[in-house]
């Protein structure tokens, strides 16, 4: 997603917010997780994942140049180990440049689940044709999604406990509704329809969406919770209970609320500095951010359930991965110059959407003519928030905008798994005549 330059006056009143609390609590739930949810890693919650695995034992962590060795696209579904640091990837699509500019098969954007709650799912988005699914295990090719027209290409919200189902807003002809998705099926249902519920206009000029720079669903509660924009409203929308908390907000806004994992508070880009806010209390607390607008994905760390994890290149401490503890304000330089990797790389993008608490995964892009030169440019990174460990797990090898034929289409935006032990990335493989999504396993 391009950078944005926002600022605007918000007003959220603590009465108006207690009022619709109560609403919040009412007991409307249709859909709730069943006795026997069951998550790769366990119940996403602090408590649950006490004991994590570490992705990152065993694996590279210096800093070290690591060149990059000639290595031939290698062939579709065949394991091969990265040359620079040994690790396992594959390449799971196999996009035929005959389609030319839809010679595109990629992960959706890194702030999006590729991957379901059991991960026996994964969601890819085809260029020209429409969002594909395969075995999350296997990676064979299952179907393509019979969906109603999504609002945006990078946004399909997995059910964090069910398997099976999958939300997506939608604007068919300019009505705002969600939809649930049963990917078994292959059916789409009216899952709410945010016009009868006066929330939102028909209107094109209104579309129903997740903003700018859209943001996940909450994914550590048993009531995943996701913020979407129609036209100057702001929304919280309860997706179990199908419920909405509208907030009032400023003008001039393009972005939505993005809802921290256990779904109380959320990430705003509302000044420089940025704002966290309590989803029930207001609350609003100001983050020590130099900007607020750069890529970054919400995420779990320590016992806290409300952490942003983003780029920060214009601080006097930047970093490619710099943590704000959403209730705290807190800020930790998790990867960058305080602790020796430099300054970060451009086209650096953050998936923190795993249940192994306080874990993440970053790609970066950064100048090609330095790759394996320069730790971390052209890499997919892992990193543990809490404990400082990084580790250097694969070359992606995707020019993307810095000099690619594919621009924004060949981004790695790399995404990690729910176990976060895997995660898929796209590469075109050094400006090749396709782009395909790799998936690097750390298990």
């Amino acid at each position: 997603m391009p950078n944005r330059k926002i600022a605007f006056f918000l007003v959220l009143s603590i009465p108006f917010a207690f009022a619709l609390y109560l609403g919040w609590r009412t007991p409307a739930t249709v859909l709730r997780p069943p006795a026997d949810s069951v998550r790769a890693g366990g119940p996403l919650t602090a408590a649950a994942a006490a004991t994590p695995a570490d992705p990152c034992a065993g694996r590279v962590q210096d800093k070290l140049p690591r060149a990059v060795a000639p290595l031939p696209l290698p062939a579709k579904l065949v394991p091969y180990t990265d040359p620079a640091f040994s690790t396992t990837v594959t390449r799971i699509t196999d996009a035929p440049p005959s389609d030319g500019e839809n010679a595109v098969i990629v992960p959706m954007y890194s702030t999006m689940q590729a991957w379901n709650a059991d991960e026996t799912r994964l969601v890819l988005y085809h260029r020209g044709k429409g969002h594909e699914l395969y075995d999350g295990q296997t990676y064979q090719y299952l179907k393509l999604l019979n969906l109603v027209s999504p609002s945006d290409i990078e946004v399909l919200l997995w059910d964090p406990w069910q398997p099976r189902y999958l939300y997506y807003p939608s604007n068919y002809n300019a009505e705002p509704k969600i939809y649930i998705h049963d990917v078994e099926t292959n059916v789409s249902y009216v899952w709410m329809d945010l016009a009868a519920m006066g929330h939102c206009p028909v209107s094109w000029a209104a579309k129903l969406n997740l903003g700018s720079d859209p943001s996940g669903v909450s994914f550590a509660t048993y009531e995943p919770t996701v913020g979407m924009r129609c036209g100057d409203k702001t929304l919280i929308v309860n997706l179990y209970r199908k419920t909405v908390i509208p907030l009032t907000w400023g003008g001039g806004v393009t972005v939505a609320p993005m809802l921290a994992p256990g779904g109380q508070r959320f990430f705003y880009e509302a000044t420089l500095a940025g704002l966290s806010y309590d989803v029930f209390w207001g609350a609003p607390r100001a983050l020590n951010m130099a900007q607020s607008w750069e890529h970054g994905s919400v995420g779990m760390a320590g016992q806290a359930l409300n952490a942003w994890y983003g780029a920060d290149f214009n601080s006097s401490s930047p970093g490619m991965v710099v943590r704000t503890n959403l209730e705290t304000a807190e800020r930790k330089v998790v990867v960058g110059q305080a602790n020796g990797w430099g300054f970060p790389p451009s086209t650096t993008h953050i998936s923190g959407m795993t249940s192994n608490v306080g874990w993440l995964a970053a790609s970066a892009v950064g100048d090609p003519q330095v790759w394996g030169t320069v730790p971390l440019a052209g890499e997919i990174i892992w990193a543990n928030s809490d404990t400082g460990t990084v580790c250097r797990v694969a070359q992606h090898r995707s020019l993307a905008g810095e000099g690619g034929p594919w621009g924004y289409w060949s981004e790695p935006h790399v995404t990690i798994s729910p176990s976060g032990t895997r995660a898929v990335f796209g590469s075109d493989w050094g400006g090749g005549a396709a782009v395909n999504t790799y998936v690097v396993d750390l298990r």
